[in-house]
């Protein structure tokens, strides 16, 4: 169902109503206290925990819902689809929020057909799934073969597992009106790019909600954000030369057999560099930043590396940035570039 500007404001009122009906009803058929603050509400706190709405465009430029706060959000019809962990961002993890969104054909005016407790599907965090569960282990007796239950155990058991809230939806679809509570401020917002980070992400981590690749390094800044946690404004993170798309070749935001780091300069710990960054004779790295006199007076700069040509392979006359004696002859790489440079060779 699509709500229109002529009726939101009654809509609301008796879709609060229903938020706070269904919060009783859950109190009631579970005997359960609050797994968020404010969930189950008594006389006191029904006029203090505040309401919120969150209308389409809202949505489409990235807001941040607030914690404690009964929140009304209103999907925008042009966002065809969008998945969870984007719409509220990748931090279920760590942050408990539930909610539900009413069904299409619902219509809150009809209280005398309204089915008992929530309408809708349910959605619940990774984390408000997990307390969910600590809760129920604490409340169900732990039944061994030395102590099995009683048949009114197992029906009480029963009727409790039948009766729990559970996670039904990861999807949400354009037009669709839901209600969410979380106990620390989350990012909402479209996904414009598909890079999988929502409008408000965007603006948090200053990346181009119109460019999936921000910084040009082949990796989403979604997967650099949630993943990998690399720079999604720097092409090179560890500023070894080598971008960080060419590190992790396959772009999964993992660092898989066969790749080198996008955090560390030098993945083997050779004393050279994986790609071809800028470093004083004698071993020590410094920055792609640096010049001759930030890093030690007097001391010979040059750029040396194991990957010359910075295409992320090894080719014929460079080391292994993955072995520290790539060619196995008992003599490490940075030794073997050092005695190069001392026998003056052009091509180490």
């Amino acid at each position: 169902m699509v709500f229109t500007q002529k009726n939101i404001r009654s809509t609301l009122l008796i879709l609060g109503v229903f938020a706070l009906l269904g919060a009783l009803w859950f109190a009631r058929t579970h005997g359960l206290s609050s797994l968020l603050q404010g969930r189950v509400l008594t006389t006191e706190t029904k006029l203090e925990i505040p309401w919120r709405t969150f209308d389409p465009p809202e949505l489409l430029s990235g807001a941040t819902i607030p914690s404690d706060t009964h929140v009304i959000i209103h999907i925008p019809l042009e966002i065809k689809r969008i998945a969870r962990k984007v719409l509220f961002g990748d931090q279920g993890n760590r942050i408990r929020y539930w909610g539900y969104c009413f069904p299409e054909d619902y219509d809150p005016r009809n209280i005398a057909h309204r089915a008992p407790g929530f309408p809708g599907t349910m959605f619940l965090s990774e984390a408000e799934r997990n307390e969910r569960e600590a809760q129920r282990q604490r409340l169900f007796p732990q039944f061994t073969i030395h102590n099995p239950p009683t048949s009114k155990e197992l029906t009480m058991q029963q009727k409790k597992i039948k009766g729990q809230i559970r996670h039904q939806q990861e999807i949400f679809y354009g037009g669709t009106t839901c209600y969410v509570m979380t106990e620390q401020p989350l990012p909402v917002g479209s996904d414009d790019d598909n890079d999988r980070l929502n409008a408000s992400e965007e603006s948090a981590n200053r990346t181009d909600p119109q460019n999936h690749d921000t910084d040009g390094d082949g990796i989403a800044d979604g997967v650099e954000v949630h993943s990998f946690k690399t720079d999604p404004l720097r092409r090179d993170t560890d500023t070894d030369g080598l971008i960080d798309g060419i590190e992790d070749r396959n772009r999964n935001g993992k660092i898989d057999q066969g790749e080198t780091s996008p955090f560390e300069k030098d993945s083997d710990h050779d004393g050279l560099c994986d790609g071809y960054c800028r470093i004083i004779i004698g071993g020590r790295l410094c920055s792609e930043f640096s010049t001759t006199k930030n890093c030690v007076p007097g001391v010979q700069v040059k750029w040396r590396g194991e990957d010359k040509n910075l295409n992320g392979k090894v080719d014929t006359g460079e080391s292994n940035p993955l072995k520290t004696d790539s060619d196995g002859d008992g003599i490490l790489d940075e030794q073997e570039h050092y005695n190069c440079l001392l026998e003056k060779k052009t091509d180490c």
